[in-house]
């Protein structure tokens, strides 16, 4: 637990937070009602008001990094990310299949990941799978590995975040008797930030995807100066 909290950052934080806190702000806007169940236990008290609001926005941006999972397989099909899962260089395939036949390499990587390295049909996602869970547990000191995977969670759930707009601003406009043009700005905004959204998205996956090979051929080549 405390290595947990060691390694708790700020970043870490405002991926979950920030998507989460839009999305109540939206609804907030739109409907109301957010802080009357608060208001009606501690009164307008600020700090209750504070700590419920911190409180709520994190656990839907728990929420939205749940239902962003399928996102991830998505983004995972550009043909950058599949490039740099289904074609390591020679030197992270040298140091991964090294690694695998130490003592902790076989307790590092999955029992099928080890069956598929002999029959020589290791699995992309395997593969990466394993060497992400080497260099966590290992960590190189600067490394940025968890500050891109924060910032991919963060781009990740401001997808489901912008589309939960567009959908709450298309909901209103829906109960009025009259819509006028101007009320289309939001949706249209909304559709104009999305590829930006998933550009970001797929920069972070590339570059925390980078990271976890240059952490793994590091802690190999550590590894070699101790044998």
């Amino acid at each position: 637990m405390q290595k947990f909290l060691n390694e708790f950052t700020l970043i870490d934080f405002l991926s979950m937070w920030l998507p989460g806190a839009i999305c109540l702000l939206t609804w907030n806007y739109y409907f109301d009602g957010v802080a009357e169940p608060i208001t009606r236990l501690f009164g307008d008290q600020d700090f209750a008001l504070v700590v419920y609001f911190v409180a709520c926005s994190y656990l839907i941006g728990m929420l939205l990094q749940e239902i962003s999972q399928p996102i991830k397989y998505l983004i995972d099909f550009n043909g950058k990310i599949k490039k740099l899962k289904a074609t390591p260089n020679e030197s992270i395939q040298n140091a991964y299949d090294k690694l695998s036949l130490s003592k902790y390499g076989k307790l590092s990587l999955s029992n099928q990941a080890q069956k598929n390295k002999k029959s020589n049909s290791l699995g992309q996602n395997e593969m990466v799978r394993s060497i992400y869970l080497y260099t966590n547990y290992k960590r190189v000191a600067g490394s940025k590995q968890t500050l891109y995977h924060s910032f991919y969670s963060l781009a990740r759930d401001s997808i489901c975040a912008d589309l939960f707009i567009c959908l709450v601003h298309c909901l209103n406009l829906s109960v009025k008797a009259q819509i006028e043009y101007s009320q289309f700005i939001v949706p249209v905004l909304c559709l104009l930030l999305l590829p930006i959204i998933i550009n970001r998205c797929i920069r972070f996956r590339c570059l925390f995807l980078e990271s976890i090979y240059c952490d793994f051929l590091i802690l190999y080549e550590d590894q070699k100066k101790t044998q």
